[in-house]
């Protein structure tokens, strides 16, 4: 195993992910498909490989004398179980998974299972803590994964080259000078508008209404998913629709996400459909990020005036031209900023008991949807005995979202994810992933 280490505080978004985690598990799962004869022993190896090359696999979190929390260095293994089971039973899986707590005390905050479908079909399910990783690192992972196992087919190890312990992605953000220092002007008036853009949209944020107005918002924490499907030409016209629209999948994703849960829960006269967007922001960073095992995605987060009956494509490039703004301005760090003020607070008001500031946080954390897309994913490893044929992810942020979705493209199948808490119920979660995909297609089959 790779002697380096990480010994560092958690930034104040990693903090934030952890002390949530103590009311619900703040997890997410992808879930990559693979064909080609399957050893167990042969992926255990490369798993530990893989947690060698990535510091961030390779810790615990432990509070200071300040109850300050740390990441901590841990000797515990990447654990690893196996299950025969049938490829309609991925799903289920991975939910079960995500609802299960990690035990952040001990480490590491990964997991794995295999789910044999037959001697030369499988499903490699990797769980994480949010705190240590997005969905752009588990793509690398898989890569690194894959990459391990063509080294011991050719007869090598399969040690892979060790990274640098990864430092919190919130002190790389270049600060405001630094970036547009010869353009600070014209930086300061879109920051401005986007202020404006943005408080013309303001009012109280809303997400999905309780059948029960008495309930609390989140009675069960637990999450359940419902994944949807997107492929073959109905996928290539909606890509080429956006386009000719002047918008992304990104925003036709949540403009059908965000008109179906309106269409469920009509907002009030002073209430705003709350919208954000996932996005990577490893390119921006100084220095900038890699292959990295790490947090480096932020939210983007908008308010819309949702009538369900308002034109699909003029809302989703409102979404864009939203997203376009903050991208262009400061405000893509936004959530980082105010993840720090929040912990500060907390820790000031004596909140330091993670189910409690897990309760208090949650309670005042605005309602809302949630789209994140990794978009097309690209894992190619020539000489690996295993080759990938599917990709699919799933969150927990049932703590943060009532309903969050999680989308990722392979081999020209998009795969939705939709991400409820069990509040909602199954049924009630089915009819608004099946409302969100025939928005799409209603959208794109019109003239």
């Amino acid at each position: 195993m790779s002697t380096a280490s990480i010994e560092r505080p958690l930034g104040p978004t990693e903090e934030m992910y952890f002390r949530f985690d103590a009311m619900s598990p703040l997890n997410f799962a992808v879930a990559a498909r693979l064909a080609g004869t399957v050893e167990p022993g042969a992926i255990e190896g490369a798993v530990a490989a893989v947690q060698a090359r990535h510091p961030l696999l390779r810790v615990r979190i432990a509070p200071d004398a300040k109850d300050v929390p740390w990441f901590r260095e841990t000797t515990a293994a990447i654990p690893m179980r196996v299950v025969d089971a049938d490829l309609t039973q991925v799903w289920s899986t991975m939910e079960a998974e995500l609802n299960a707590s990690i035990d952040t005390s001990r480490g590491p905050l990964m997991h794995v299972t295999l789910v044999r479908h037959a001697p030369d079909d499988a499903t490699l399910v990797l769980v994480f803590h949010h705190a240590i990783a997005d969905g752009r690192s588990a793509i690398f992972l898989v890569r690194d994964l894959l990459t391990a196992l063509a080294q011991r087919a050719r007869g090598d190890s399969m040690a892979l080259p060790a990274l640098e312990a990864a430092g919190y992605y919130g002190d790389r953000i270049p600060p405001f000078d630094a970036r547009d220092r010869k353009r600070g002007l014209e930086t300061v008036w879109k920051t401005l508008k986007a202020s404006v853009k943005f408080m013309r949209g303001a009012g109280l944020p809303v997400g999905l209404q309780k059948a029960d107005p008495r309930s609390a918002r989140l009675a069960d924490p637990r999450v359940l998913v419902e994944p949807r499907v997107l492929e073959g030409d109905a996928l290539r016209r909606t890509v080429a629709r956006a386009k000719a629209e002047s918008t992304t999948m990104q925003c036709v994703l949540n403009a059908a996400l965000s008109l179906s849960v309106a269409e469920d829960s009509p907002p009030g006269p002073m209430q705003r459909t709350s919208c954000t967007q996932v996005v990577d922001i490893r390119g921006r960073l100084v220095p900038s990020v890699g292959d990295d095992c790490g947090l480096f995605a932020t939210g983007i987060t908008s308010l819309h005036v949702v009538d369900p009956a308002a034109d699909f494509w003029a809302f989703a490039r409102e979404i864009r031209e939203h997203m376009d703004h903050s991208i262009s301005t400061p405000l893509p760090f936004f959530h980082p900023a105010m993840h720090g003020l929040v912990t500060q607070v907390s820790r000031g008001l004596g909140v330091s008991d993670d189910k409690k500031f897990s309760e208090v946080m949650h309670a005042i954390h605005p309602e809302g949807l949630a789209v994140s897309n990794l978009g097309r994913v690209d894992v190619d490893v020539p000489g690996s005995p295993l080759r990938l044929t599917g990709f699919a992810f799933g969150t927990n942020t049932s703590v943060l979202n009532d309903l969050s979705t999680s989308a990722a493209t392979f081999d020209g199948r998009m795969t939705w994810a939709f991400n409820g808490a069990v509040g909602l119920t199954r049924a009630r979660l089915a009819r608004i992933a099946d409302r969100s995909m025939a928005r799409i297609a209603e959208a794109v089959a019109a003239p």
